[in-house]
């Protein structure tokens, strides 16, 4: 089990891979709005539970189970964004409560939420969310 605390890491080093291979704790650090001490006891926890491949003075990268968690985490963020703002919740407090949410909502619920704002693409106030948040292409 990953608790809420490990997949917020985890996500973080998600998103930091996007643009590089290896992370290191001074960035997950500033992120987190953590010590770095704190980052290097929690990169060691998630390698001995084989989510990062964690070096010491070299940093983190996501093992393929740690990628896959990274990846569900985003896609829930995604689906909770997208979904409050349609129902007219401000996004900035939309991606605020999407963060929050996204550890707890199962992901049966995930998928009805998503069922639901891809069936109703269609509205037009529901595409201009989606495309902002380029969710959709301008067709």
């Amino acid at each position: 089990m990953v608790s809420r605390v490990e997949e917020e890491y985890i996500k973080t080093i998600y998103l930091f891979q996007q643009k590089l291979r290896t992370v290191h704790n001074g960035e997950i650090a500033r992120a987190l709005n953590l010590k770095p001490a704190s980052v290097t006891e929690m990169l060691q926890k998630l390698h001995k539970k084989k989510l990062v491949i964690y070096k010491p003075y070299k940093g983190a990268a996501l093992t393929v189970t740690g990628r896959k968690i990274a990846e569900k985490l985003v896609n829930r963020y995604n689906v909770l964004t997208d979904f409050l703002q349609i129902v007219g919740v401000d996004r900035e407090t939309a991606e605020i409560d999407a963060c929050n949410i996204e550890h707890i909502i199962t992901s049966d619920s995930v998928g009805q939420l998503k069922q639901f704002v891809e069936n109703n693409l269609d509205y037009s106030k529901w595409r201009q969310v989606l495309k902002k948040n380029h969710r959709i292409e301008d067709t």
